[in-house]
């Protein structure tokens, strides 16, 4: 709604200046809480560009519209983030602002926080979906935009996470060249200096063996799973917080955010020490989760080998004359359909008692039956 009196002036110029009485004062005399200027700017756009934290959190706590667009299509998260305000994005997040929105100039949110040098805004929006892979209508990356305005820890952080250094704008630029151009000369030396780490062979996980026999991993038992990736652990290792995670999966986590020296845990929200990744693997764990692959590898084979009797006993039926089909009922044909029975059966009951099922994981009396289990 454009301003159409002073009151709703005033209300922005408010808002604009940080002053939250005369804000709250205004609204209660009737100013339009989304109200623009004649360039699309509401309150809640001038009080996250220019960082009233106050303000901000009491207009989105009086339903001012979080995903509101200027005239340039810029809204108060994109402001915020260019500005590396983390509490105001934080704030703006916390009401449904939208990460996947374009300003005029095809930029996104991410692009926009990679202008502000702030990596804690920029590790939140990756945390909330947004792609480190964006690029706006002049093919910036986050790279290019982090160089040309001469914020070295987030080039080395994007550098880091994957992002190509030899992708050109528009203009035939990379980030060596814009920070060459501004006098960066720390970026420089980063991106001059930086190769990246060559790929060591990836190890078979356990995972993989149980996708290799195509075996549903919504039946391993919890204790087995890391909380992070929700697979079967190859290298358990315990920590502090009492949870039990692989150690992939939470290197993988750490690199994904720079390597910083504690991250939070994406299920308790507790914080985890980059030292804790030198932790010793916990070697019960990880025992019970290879006993368990291996028992679930020897049940694929014996599925197998009953699969290739029933087929080669359904090509002995279909080959037989109609006359011997008649009489298809011999003693031979019944013992071999009562051997493939009694071949599931003792599989059956060979797998079941290895492993408790999900649902019966948690309480102390399941847990001391599981500690006497002989595998």
């Amino acid at each position: 709604m454009a301003l159409r009196n002073d009151i709703n002036v005033q209300f922005i110029e408010a808002a604009e200046k940080g002053d939250l009485e005369a804000v709250k004062t205004l609204l209660q005399r009737g100013a339009n809480i989304d109200a623009t200027t004649q360039y699309g700017d509401t309150a809640l756009h001038w009080a996250a560009v220019k960082g009233h934290f106050n303000v901000v959190t009491f207009l989105l706590e009086n339903d001012a519209s979080p995903n509101v667009k200027a005239m340039s299509l810029y809204t108060p998260l994109m402001v915020a983030a260019q500005k590396g305000f983390i509490g105001i994005v934080n704030a703006l997040l916390d009401k449904g602002a939208a990460i996947d929105v374009q300003n005029k100039e095809g930029s996104t949110v991410l692009l926009s926080a990679a202008c502000s040098g702030n990596i804690n805004v920029v590790n939140v929006l990756l945390d909330k979906g947004a792609n480190i892979n964006d690029q706006n209508n002049n093919n910036d990356t986050v790279l290019t935009l982090a160089a040309w305005t001469g914020h070295a820890e987030l080039v080395k952080f994007f550098l880091l996470n994957g992002v190509n250094k030899n992708i050109k704008t528009k203009q035939g630029k990379t980030a060596m060249m814009l920070a060459k151009e501004n006098g960066h000369h720390n970026v420089v030396n980063i991106l001059e200096n930086f190769t990246a780490p060559h790929a060591q062979p990836r190890k078979i996980t356990l995972s993989d063996r149980l996708q290799k026999i195509h075996y549903d991993e919504t039946k391993v038992p919890e204790y087995l799973e890391c909380p992070i990736s929700l697979t079967i652990m190859t290298d358990p290792i315990t920590l502090k917080n009492g949870r039990t995670y692989d150690r992939e999966s939470l290197r993988s986590l750490f690199a994904s955010k720079g390597y910083p020296d504690q991250i939070a845990c994406p299920v308790t929200r507790i914080m985890i020490s980059k030292a804790e990744l030198d932790n010793g693997t916990t070697v019960i764990i990880k025992e019970l989760a290879e006993a368990f692959v291996v028992a679930a590898e020897k049940e694929d084979e014996e599925n197998k080998k009953i699969k290739e009797k029933e087929k080669a006993m359904s090509g002995a039926i279909a080959n037989q004359s109609s006359a011997a089909s008649s009489t298809s009922t011999t003693p031979e044909k019944t013992n071999e359909k009562s051997d493939i029975k009694e071949l599931r059966e003792k599989r059956m009951e060979h797998f079941s008692g290895l492993f408790p099922a999900r649902q019966q994981i948690g309480s102390a009396q399941e847990a001391e039956k599981q500690s006497s289990l002989s595998i």
